[in-house]
This record gives C-alpha cells, sequence and structure tokens, in this order.
C-alpha cells in the first residue's frame, strides 16, 4: 500500500501512497466504525461485540454524546408485547427492543400471523388479514436492508453483548 520512494537526501518516505485509491481503505473502515455513533447500523462495525449502546435515543459512550447521530434509524425503536413468532416472543419476554427498520426486514421475512408492539408511544397490533399495517411493516428498502443491520438491545440497564 505505501511506497518505499526515495527523497532529497536519500531518505525513504514510508507515508505516501502508491496510488491515490488506496486510500479509500482506511476512509471506510473509519466510517464503519463511525456507523453506530451516527445513528446507522450497529452489525458489522467496530463496536457490536462491545456493551456500546447507542440506540433508543440513549449511549452509553463516555465522550460521544448522542447528538452526534444524524441519522435517525436507530432513535425509532420497537418494544414487543406479545408475537405468535418465537422470536418476536422471546424479545419481549427477555425486555429487549428492536429498531424499527430491522423490525420491518424481519417481519417481511417470517410475516408472523400476530405481533403486537409499541412505537413511538403508541401500541400496534397485527393480526393476520390487516392489510394497512401488512403494507406498511413489509416496504422495506432493499438497499437499507442490505447495508444496514441492526441488533436487539436491552430497554433498561446495562447493554449485554449478545455475540
Amino acid at each position: 500500500m505505501f511506497a518505499k520512494k526515495a527523497t532529497d537526501g536519500g531518505h525513504a518516505n514510508y507515508f505516501s501512497a502508491r496510488h491515490f485509491s488506496l486510500l479509500v481503505f482506511p476512509v471506510i473502515v473509519f466510517i464503519n466504525g463511525m456507523c453506530p455513533y451516527l445513528g446507522l447500523k450497529t452489525e458489522s462495525s467496530f463496536a457490536m461485540f462491545s456493551n456500546l449502546r447507542t440506540e433508543g435515543g440513549v449511549t452509553n459512550h463516555y465522550f460521544m454524546p448522542i447528538e452526534l447521530q444524524i441519522f435517525g434509524y436507530q432513535k425509532d425503536a420497537v418494544e414487543f408485547i406479545s408475537s405468535s413468532d418465537p422470536n418476536l416472543q422471546k424479545l419481549a419476554d427477555n425486555n429487549q427492543l428492536l429498531v424499527y427498520q430491522k423490525f420491518k426486514s424481519y417481519f417481511s421475512d417470517k410475516k408472523p400471523a400476530m405481533v403486537e408492539y409499541i412505537r413511538n408511544g403508541n401500541r400496534y397490533r397485527y393480526e393476520a388479514g390487516n392489510a394497512e399495517l401488512y403494507n406498511e411493516l413489509t416496504q422495506v428498502n432493499p438497499l437499507l436492508r442490505k447495508l444496514f443491520d441492526f441488533r436487539h438491545f436491552s430497554k433498561d440497564g446495562p447493554q449485554p453483548c449478545a455475540h
């Protein structure tokens, strides 16, 4: 990646890039590491193996404030009351939440017969045949789904590492 280039006096310059396009990789790594703090994905980033919490408008980071989140995906969280889907019911039983974008992706894949949840202070209940709510929950942007993946997180208390 870095070329050994002779400069004046015969000294080598170890920090010059062979080609400017190789500088894109450190930028991509930096952006990936910043994703949780910007309000983007929490999976496939450096923080995914930590107990860092940046979801639901709350952070436990020492010096990265929640105001740094310029994207609102992580702030839009869903709390589950009950569900016919065992994974969603497990989240309800363990008092864990899910980012709405991730919930929509999961819902569009699994299509549970019933799910009751709270989002933005409003309580919703989907049952098979509710076309209006079904249409909203299955409208998932394929690009967002591919790029931004979110983990479930605890409603209260410390964020355990779930990996």
